[in-house]
């Protein structure tokens, strides 16, 4: 899907400066969006993700309440080794749906090696779980505990195609900055050396092939930093 132009075109100005002006907020919307923070599932959808990764056939409401169930098993105070190993298991995928290095739950099992032991794998096959399921309680108990550790994505696939959207829409300025300039967008030196209008004798023209990027990089460096 393409994105429209962002900014409506100024009855005032030339297109080339329009061009310019779309592409340079686009610049910021994409580094804004390519944050580990703007990618990073929120609370809520974390933890839900999680419990439809475990309990694919069931509805939310349904997984949510299998979860709770199996947290109040997790978390009994039995002096076993089984049992004490699947609450040290829990506790490190605690702390790790806390860190960047989970943007969402464990997807692929073969990521769970990191936390895994033997006797907590077998008296899980006891109960009739899983890695998975653990995974959806670890998340439950972390977006509880530390909802200031997650993020602002709701649905990280629709996030992706917007970066991707954009990223499109960018590469697509800069090859129309690069040729639909005119001479009123251009100022030359004393060698005849073209450089662009808006850039104050700071941007040359040439390379064409990536002057759209360096003209926009040279103008948002000149803005004033925000307080």
């Amino acid at each position: 899907m393409k994105l429209r132009p962002l900014i409506n075109k100024p009855v005032n100005g030339s297109a080339f400066n329009h061009l310019v002006a779309e592409r340079i907020k686009l610049q910021k919307e994409y580094a804004a969006a390519d944050t580990t923070q703007a990618f990073k599932l929120t609370p809520a959808a974390f933890a839900r993700e999680a419990r439809r990764i475990a309990w694919p056939r069931l509805k939310d409401a349904e997984a949510l309440r299998e979860t709770v169930k199996l947290r109040v098993q997790f978390e009994r105070t039995i002096d076993t080794h089984a049992v004490a190993e699947i609450q040290a298991m829990l506790r490190d995928l605690v702390r790790a749906y806390q860190s960047v290095n989970f943007p969402g739950p464990i997807t692929d099992q073969r990521r769970f090696t990191f936390v895994r032991r033997d006797a907590a794998f077998v008296e899980l096959n006891g109960m009739v779980a899983s890695e998975f399921h653990l995974s959806a309680v670890a998340a439950l108990i972390a977006t509880e505990k530390y909802p200031q550790s997650f993020g602002d994505c709701i649905d990280q696939r629709a996030h992706e195609q917007r970066l991707l959207d954009m990223r499109e829409r960018i590469e697509e300025l800069d090859a129309q900055i690069a040729k639909d300039w005119t001479a009123s967008d251009l100022t030359f030196d004393a060698t005849g050396m073209a450089f662009f209008a808006l850039g104050k004798g700071q941007v040359p023209l040439a390379p064409v092939d990536n002057a759209g990027e360096r003209l926009c990089n040279w103008l948002v460096r000149q803005e004033p930093a925000s307080s």
